[in-house]
């Protein structure tokens, strides 16, 4: 998410894009379901409270972006 913006790959396409962290008075899921927020990158977890509490959520978590503990990744423009 922070590379979208931060490369401007966003920007390229016409998008304004902001980025927030949320806090406990302000989660990611009430801010996607409050329509303050159109994309976030979280854990699945972050639903888990509301779930447990019985608040019904009607996001999607559509990707998972790691399927292991560590990520490595090659510098931009740079090769092994």
């Amino acid at each position: 998410m922070l590379m979208t913006i931060g490369r401007g790959f966003l920007a390229d396409e016409g998008l304004e894009p902001t980025y927030a962290v949320a806090t406990p008075a302000r989660t990611v899921p009430a801010s996607l379901m409050d329509g303050s927020c159109d994309v976030a990158l979280s854990a699945v977890a972050t639903s888990f409270a509301d779930l447990e509490r019985g608040v019904p959520i009607e996001i999607v978590h559509f990707a998972q972006i790691k399927s292991c503990h560590v990520i490595s990744m090659r510098p931009y423009g740079e090769s092994w």
